[in-house]
């Protein structure tokens, strides 16, 4: 009896031994047939877990995107504000520094611009169409007070109002973005014994008025 129970112990033995080396030596093929054929599914939970997660990745792509695409606005802005900045600041330089003749001194003083040939002051149109010149108008006659000796040639008309309703636009607001000019003088150098031009560019947006470059600026009258 005791041999037939050693006998039965040991074929059970062998038999353990064998299914173990049967699934040690599993086909790695077949495991992964057997697992992608299972078609019990996700539970519930599972199912929520993946939609909140799924639902939250979207949130965060969107601001992400949101943001990106006002950071890209907001640059495209600063530079068209930049341009325009030098635009508007390389034209009055040049008028002001090249004016044929300048109508005495001191804040928002005439000049005879070098663009027009007439006696103009800067200024800014009502609708915020840009940097205008603007016909100016004196009680003083052709010549009294005009620096360098020029003349008017008899058509300007001094005798009205500080400025007339004649305007030119010299630099154009553009793109969304308006242009003005402000704190216009003219003063004497008394260093170079030079008259020398002073004023204020700005860029603003045009739907809120917001800053967008700004710069003050000394060009010295060339004539």
């Amino acid at each position: 009896m005791s041999k037939q129970r050693n006998l039965i112990e040991k074929s059970h033995t062998q038999g353990d031994l064998r299914t173990c080396s049967k699934s040690k030596g599993a086909n790695p093929l077949q495991s992964l047939k057997a697992t992608l054929s299972d078609t019990r599914g996700f539970v519930l939970a599972e199912q929520v877990i993946s939609i909140v997660f799924i639902g939250l990745l979207c949130v965060v792509i969107g601001v992400g995107l949101t943001a990106a695409f006002q950071s890209y606005r907001t640059a495209q802005e600063t530079t068209r504000a930049h341009e325009l900045l030098t635009r508007a600041v390389s034209e009055v330089s040049d008028d002001l520094a090249f004016a044929r003749a300048i109508d005495g001194t001191g804040v928002d003083c005439a000049y005879i611009s070098p663009t027009t040939n007439t006696l103009v002051r800067l200024g800014n149109d009502v609708k915020g169409s840009g940097i205008v010149l603007m016909d100016a108008a004196s009680k003083s006659d052709s010549t009294t007070g005009l620096l360098n000796g020029a003349t008017t040639g008899g058509s300007t008309d001094f005798s009205g109002d500080a400025v007339s309703s004649n305007e030119v636009l010299f630099v154009p607001s553009s793109q969304g973005l308006t242009v003005a000019i402000s704190d216009v003088e003219c003063n004497s150098d008394q260093k170079s014994n030079t008259l020398q031009w002073s004023y204020r560019i700005e860029i603003l947006r045009a739907t809120d008025g917001v800053v967008l470059a700004d710069t003050d600026m000394v060009v010295a009258w060339i004539g």
